[in-house]
């Protein structure tokens, strides 16, 4: 049996070569028992040390201290001096540095604390054993030597950088050069540009973004130029790198995503899908929840979709979080469009979630709600059916070449307007339409003057300018106005349209305003004609051949009441039918969430917050009890700090500071600050998509397009990204195979 230790004076781990073993004479050793293995394993698999089998082997491993119930006993003296003795695992507690072989039985006295191994139990704590050699000078040099090596570890710094200062300049040369590909690659990635040129050859005028602004920095950079003209397997130009940087970068960004969201309590899901160029059906996810007092919805990335039934999506959104790390058993709501297939209530997504999270309430997207109201109004009433199809045709006319050169030209000439351009009519979001009654509304009398100029010019285009004229009526421009007015404020709509004195004054000020501008644009007004214009009734046996032979006999409006009745109360009663329809759903849960508002008149009121509350299974009585001191305690906290709560989330803030004391109500507004109203986040993902994959660019593949997508919507995270942190994993996935990065 032999006690080893590794103390040797002439080991210095900075002057070890790369290419030679570690031959020390002694058995292999480390003081602190650090297990860590050497991130290189070439040069850890060279480096072995002398000494037996059973104990530590390079400089990497740790003391070996096998702790026995009976260690092997060796004989010491002669006669009645005969004694047997045996090593004692207390001393490992005792001197850290020590090891212990069951192999070696050879002693050698002239160097047993560096070659052969100590066995000499009778005397090890004497002052001759173990205290002697640790406290010798030898034995401290090598325990500094270790700790030095040991700290340059931690730092990252290879043996190699201790070893060369050609290589330590090597490395940081390949890191400079790294973080220029790095840097190039995340700029085009977040503005959504693309990467390669058609012909990326030495002889192309142009090689693409990527290599043109890699020759625009080595234009500067002794370093980077060096490197972009040295050997070719080592430039790391390649298209597959820029894309595997791609992918490091977007998987920072969702893991510190994953991160957040894991320290918060709750959060809620968003999902819509859309095609993109090459007509795939990609699913976007978005995550909302409430981190370091600021609101957070986050791109989790695009999926693409196979089959578009209700399980396939939920198990797109649930492989998708798990791939992220992220529970889905904090939701607390979920976002989707009005489709069957996502909001049904028994076999649709939001009923299979539920399946697994009960309290991930379902709430209809309030934009996509909103625009089915004025799609409604559109469809249905007559008048404003017409009204969106004639602004329509107002713009393709508008928009023709030669014609809309005049138009421009027209309006400098004028000198009055600044140039506007009509706005092209969106039909899926008619949200969108204020632009383009906006931009009519703005250059009508343009617009007239132009109609007019081209029907006297008897050219090709007079006929549809003299149809176009003939339409823009009195009823038009009061139509342009009202829906210009609507659509402006359509945040307040629903207050606007709910407003008991809407259908009064309201109107009287609209048709006021109305008509001025139509003595202005000298339009005829219902009052100044002669009779009432009605539809020339066909001949009775033609009548049979009509399809709505009831409208044919409709008059004109020809008065203010006329316009009230037909018109405005018609479409006014159309949009509070429909939010009546579609916004009442959920009312008393959604309705809860006002009475945490502190600008609500049920601000705390417990008959309001109670379905919420039983919504979110919380102790009701404990937030009775919390509510009868919170409002007291509020005004104590706005009187003291000189301040006011006048939305929820500086109620959650004041919530926060309290927590322990109004727990339920904390959690309730936790809650609340996380349900979204609308999956808008989504939509505005697809706006990125459409720049990311277009159609010079519809080959990229579906992982690609995801990162891509991840790093240009996410660009304040990806602005933030470690550059350091990018080019370790991007080397410890390479194994420094060609260019050395540490």
């Amino acid at each position: 049996m032999s006690l080893c230790s590794s103390d040797n004076n002439d080991t210095d781990f900075s002057s070890i070569s790369s290419e030679e073993s570690l031959e020390v004479n002694e058995p292999a050793f480390s003081l602190n028992g650090d297990t860590s293995k050497y991130n290189n394993e070439k040069i850890s698999s060279a480096r072995k040390v002398s000494g037996p089998s059973d104990i530590a082997q390079t400089i990497e491993e740790g003391p070996v201290q096998p702790k026995l119930r009976n260690y092997p006993k060796s004989v010491t003296g002669e006669g009645k001096s005969k004694r047997t003795r045996s090593f004692k695992s207390s001393w490992f507690e005792q001197y850290e540095w020590i090891e212990y072989s069951r192999l070696e039985n050879s002693n050698n006295p002239d160097s047993i604390f560096t070659s052969s191994g100590y066995k000499n139990w009778k005397n090890a704590m004497s002052s001759k054993g173990f205290p002697r050699h640790n406290s010798s000078i030898d034995h401290k040099n090598c325990c500094q030597t270790w700790l030095d090596y040991k700290a340059n570890k931690e730092k990252n710094i290879s043996v190699l950088s201790l070893i060369s200062a050609d290589h330590d300049r090597l490395v940081n040369e390949n890191k400079r050069y790294m973080k220029s590909i790095i840097l190039s690659v995340r700029m085009l990635a977040i503005q959504g540009s693309a990467f390669r040129g058609h012909r990326e050859n030495e002889q192309s005028l142009n090689r693409g973004n990527f290599i043109e602004i890699m020759n625009l920095i080595a234009s500067f950079d002794d370093t980077v130029h060096k490197k972009i003209n040295g050997p070719k397997n080592a430039r790391y130009l390649h298209h597959s790198i820029q894309t595997e940087i791609i992918h490091i970068m977007a998987n920072i960004i969702l893991s510190k995503i994953s991160y957040e969201i894991n320290c918060v309590s709750c959060l809620s899901i968003m999902a819509d899908e859309t095609k993109d160029i090459t007509k795939t059906e990609q699913l976007s996810i978005v995550i909302r929840y409430y981190y370091q007092d600021e609101i957070k919805e986050r791109f989790l990335g695009f999926t693409p979709l196979k089959k578009l039934d209700a399980n396939s999506l939920f198990v797109h959104i649930k492989n998708l979080l798990c791939d992220c790390k992220i529970d889905m058993n904090k939701c607390v709501a979920q976002t989707y469009d009005g489709a069957i297939v996502m909001r049904g209530h028994i076999s649709g997504v939001q009923a299979l979630f539920r399946k697994e999270v009960p309290y991930a309430y379902y709430i209809h997207c309030n934009n996509h709600r909103l625009n089915l109201v004025l799609v409604d109004v559109a469809k249905n009433v007559e008048e404003a059916d017409k009204f969106f199809l004639l602004l329509q045709d107002i713009y393709v006319f508008m928009s023709g070449s030669t014609i809309h050169s005049r138009f421009i030209e027209l309006q400098k000439k004028v000198g009055k307007y600044k140039p506007i351009e009509l706005k092209r009519l969106c039909m899926t979001r008619w949200s969108s339409q204020i632009h383009s009654c906006r931009a009519l509304k703005s250059v009508l009398d343009i617009v007239l003057l132009l109609l007019n100029n081209i029907v006297l010019e008897k050219t090709d285009r007079s006929s549809e300018a003299v149809g176009l004229l003939n339409m823009i009526d009195f009823q038009f421009i009061y139509l342009l106005y009202l829906f210009n007015d609507l659509l402006s404020e359509i945040h307040i709509v629903s207050k606007y349209l709910q407003d008991v004195n809407a259908d009064i004054k309201s109107h009287h000020k609209l048709y006021k305003e109305v008509k001025k501008k139509a003595i202005s644009l000298s339009i005829k007004l219902p009052s100044d004609q002669q009779q009432q214009n009605r539809v020339k009734k066909v001949p009775k046996y033609l009548e049979k051949f009509l399809c709505t032979i009831q409208n044919i006999e409709k008059q004109s409006n020809t008065s203010e009441d006329d316009y009230k009745i037909n018109i405005y109360n018609l479409i006014l009663d159309r949009m509070i039918s429909e939010i009546d329809k579609r916004f009442m759903q959920n009312e008393k849960f959604l309705s809860s969430i006002t009475a945490l508002h502190s600008q609500s008149p049920h601000f705390l009121k417990y008959d309001d917050i109670e379905p919420l509350a039983i919504a979110y299974s919380s102790d009701c009585n404990s937030i009775k009890s919390e509510l009868n001191i919170l409002k007291n305690a509020l005004k104590k906290y706005e009187k003291k700090n000189n301040t006011s709560i006048n939305n929820i989330y500086q109620f959650h803030s004041f919530l926060k500071l309290y927590e322990i004391a109004f727990s339920e109500m904390y959690k309730l507004c936790s809650i609340v600050i996380t349900i979204p109203v609308s999956s808008a986040a989504c939509e505005r993902t697809f706006s990125c998509m459409k720049r990311v994959k277009n159609y010079l660019r519809n080959s990229m593949n579906h992982d690609l397009l995801s990162s891509l997508s991840i790093i240009s919507i996410e660009k304040d995270e990806a602005k933030q990204l470690n550059i350091d942190e990018v080019i370790d994993k991007f080397s410890n996935a390479h194994k420094n195979r060609k260019i050395l990065l540490k």
